[in-house]
């Protein structure tokens, strides 16, 4: 089952779309934030954000039960979160597999609460209200907008029309679940093709890997489609591949390349003694298969080395003692790819 959160301003139109969504997709099930009493909830927002703005402060245990009592019951392949902290609040953020962020512009959502929650009220009372606002939630809302939406995975603009945003979600939905049964597949492979030592190394891999928020896709290209091959991704940019028991390969169980990083950006990487000497021995050297169009030059951490492989680094059979230098090389190439957005 995936779990999608969609947050919003107030009025933003979270809700909105969490019940249109529901009616289209099958076996969905929807949870409201809204709906809950939950200890430690805020009450006064402008103090909060003067504190720190601190997502912890709310027990969300009711919520996480529920959660799990849907995930658990077998009958939803989706579960839409109308839910406000994205992956801020750390006793939710595990389940969540991708936070939405419909971005309303702070105007419109203020003239939609109007409209919605003042339709009897006197002016009198929407004058106060409009001062409260200024005074003490607007501050809220900001603060919103600096945590939640650049931590979530995907930004929808608020102001375009609900069957667009609608259809935006759905297509993320359907691009999730894909996701998903990608790295259901790997871990099969994992459990069906590595011993339970080697497993032990490659499942803490995995998921290393989803916990940074990378995707897997299994190659079914010409050269790759009988054999078990992965790309793992950041965004829509390669981290890393994997491969387990290629038949061409029979000493090898798995095997992990990074991508090609770029030898300006990795040669002045600051890394300790320890992380050089295991890079150096797993320098992957060009075996001229025609991937890449033959070796090249490369300073990887301050030394120069010719004739490198396109992905740089081969790690065959990897070990649990290699699995810090596995992490090392994914949060270097991570951090290359931001630094190019």
């Amino acid at each position: 089952m995936k779990v999608i959160a969609i947050a919003a301003v107030t009025a933003g139109g979270k809700t909105t779309v969490v019940n249109e969504i529901k009616k289209r997709l099958p076996r969905t099930a929807a949870l409201y934030f809204d709906d809950y009493s939950f200890d430690g909830e805020v009450e006064n927002f402008y103090q909060w954000v003067l504190d720190g703005a601190d997502y912890q402060v709310w027990d969300l245990s009711q919520l996480e039960k529920d959660i799990l009592a849907i995930r658990d019951s077998g009958r939803y392949d989706t579960l839409l979160l109308d839910y406000p902290f994205a992956y801020r609040n750390d006793r939710i953020k595990k389940y969540i597999d991708v936070a939405v962020f419909i971005d309303t512009p702070l105007d419109i959502a203020m003239a939609r609460r109007v409209l919605r929650d003042f339709k009897d009220a006197t002016a009198d009372e929407i004058r106060g209200d409009m001062e409260m606002y200024l005074k003490v939630a607007r501050v809220a809302y900001v603060q919103m907008l600096k945590d939640i939406l650049p931590s979530s995975d995907y930004v929808i603009d608020g102001t375009k029309d609900l069957e667009r945003i609608v259809n935006e979600v759905i297509k993320i939905c359907t691009e999730t679940e894909k996701k998903i049964n990608c790295m259901s597949d790997i871990k099969e492979y994992i459990f069906k093709e590595l011993s339970l030592h080697e497993q032990k190394t490659a499942l803490e891999f995995i998921e290393y890997l989803e916990n940074v928020g990378c995707s897997f896709y299994k190659d079914a290209s010409a050269c790759w489609k009988d054999k078990i091959y992965y790309w793992v991704k950041f965004g829509e940019k390669c981290v890393c591949f994997i491969a387990i028991k290629d038949p061409d390969e029979p000493e090898n169980h798995w095997t992990v390349w990074s991508d090609d990083m770029d030898s300006e950006y990795l040669g002045k990487y600051p890394v300790n003694e320890k992380t050089r000497e295991i890079a150096y021995k797993y320098v992957g050297h060009c075996g001229h298969c025609g991937s890449c169009g033959g070796g090249r030059h490369k300073v990887i951490f301050g030394k120069e080395f010719n004739d490198i492989c396109g992905c740089t680094f081969r790690i065959d059979n990897p070990t649990f003692d290699d699995l810090l230098f596995l992490k090392k090389i994914v949060e270097i190439r991570i951090k290359e790819i931001q630094s190019k957005k």
